[in-house]
């Protein structure tokens, strides 16, 4: 990916055919479908296919996943900031994140702070 700003699509929940996609996308990325959530944003590559997304459920960001081959390029920080603007537009202004452990530096990176955890199986910020 370039170094211009990254666009995100949304992708709302009665989206059968768009949620399908982000499901895969999530496989993908050994993450599974969360309950609750209201809405995607995510990214593209030039070629069409699914780089990165995050859902926004009441009060928690879900299911962020970036591939692999675009880690390190800004997309996290960028995708952050986007899912906590939605956020605030849907009337959510405190939020939370329940990652990986092997996350925690990525999302603290973006202003979160760790709450609690259960070693080795997840995180929750806020």
């Amino acid at each position: 990916m370039n170094s211009e700003p990254h666009l995100f699509e949304r992708i709302y929940a009665g989206d059968a055919q768009g949620i399908a996609e982000v499901v895969e996308f999530l496989h993908q990325n050994e993450l599974n479908m969360d309950d609750f959530i209201e809405v995607f944003l995510i990214a593209r590559n030039e070629a069409g296919e699914m780089i990165a997304c995050g859902g926004i459920a009441p009060g928690v960001i879900k299911c962020v996943a970036i591939d692999g081959r675009y880690r390190g390029q800004g997309i996290a920080l960028s995708l952050s900031s986007a899912l906590i603007q939605l956020a605030a537009e849907h009337g959510y202004h405190r939020l939370f994140i329940y990652t990986k452990p092997e996350n925690e530096a990525l999302f603290a990176g973006c202003g979160f702070y760790p709450l609690a955890s259960v070693p080795e199986r997840v995180v929750l910020l806020e």
